[in-house]
């Protein structure tokens, strides 16, 4: 009995034209892309910048929130697919060791501490720790009795404490600045640091538009944070556009460059 085998050959679907050119796809292609865009010419296009940095944040915390839900229920299954092997390891672990205080004599009439058998080997072996019941008792006997040598201590310097004295404007304060100036490997820095702040607002969440296009005003700051480095390094960024379906909702967080 013979059979026929009939192979249909199927195209595969066009995507429409609008799908193709959707902003959830360009978005998705300027994100891939390698090539970043230019470095800004005037304040407006600092400003469509601004926007899309705000757009990198907002993606970067949703793959964050995602990575972390992902870890936490790979966690939780994996306590409850091993809690049932922990329990009968344990199990097992108490049965052979109870077995084997029982019967150690034997192995210790055979001149040995340890059994060898065909899939282990157990025994025991002398051990010997040191045991403080209250730690802030020993400390202070051994301090009476001149056994410091026994006692760790962990000394840092406090640079907080440093600095609140150091910018401390008259008083005591002074004094104590100039005592610690005074020390060859400390000194006070002074330096301008970039910050900048996002704002989500109607003008940021639109469509980029073309560098002819009017000239958008400076958002104002509402808080900043200064940046730890001082370094002048150019930030590439990938032009992805602050759409209105994806934008975060409102307000304005700060953050420094670092």
């Amino acid at each position: 009995m013979s059979t026929n085998t009939l192979f249909c050959e199927t195209k595969p679907s066009q995507p429409s034209r609008n799908s193709a050119s959707s902003p959830t796809t360009r978005a998705k292609r300027r994100r891939s892309g390698a090539q970043a865009p230019p470095d800004p010419k005037d304040w407006d296009d600092v400003n469509q910048r601004l926007g899309y940095l705000g757009e990198v944040d907002r993606q970067l915390r949703v793959l964050r929130d995602e990575f972390e839900q992902k870890v936490a229920v790979l966690k939780q299954q994996w306590l409850e697919s091993s809690r049932s092997l922990s329990q009968e390891r344990n199990r097992l672990q108490d049965q052979i060791e109870r077995f084997y205080w029982a019967h150690r004599e034997e192995v210790l009439a055979q001149g040995r501490k340890s059994v060898e058998l065909s899939f282990g080997r157990l025994g025991t072996r002398h051990s010997r720790s040191v045991v403080i019941e209250d730690a802030a008792v020993a400390r202070l006997w051994l301090e009476a009795h001149g056994l410091e040598r026994f006692l760790r201590t962990r000394t840092e310097v406090n640079r907080e404490a440093i600095r609140s004295t150091l910018l401390a404007s008259g008083g005591i304060g002074a004094s104590v600045s100039h005592a610690l100036l005074a020390c060859p490997a400390i000194r006070l820095e002074e330096s301008e640091q970039f910050w900048y702040t996002l704002q989500q607002s109607p003008a940021q969440s639109a469509p980029p538009q073309s560098a002819n296009a009017g000239r958008r005003s400076l958002q104002t700051a509402t808080g900043s944070q200064a940046s730890r480095s001082r370094r002048k390094r150019p930030r590439s960024l990938n032009s992805i556009p602050v759409l209105p379906e994806t934008a975060a909702p409102g307000g304005s967080h700060d953050q420094a460059v670092q």
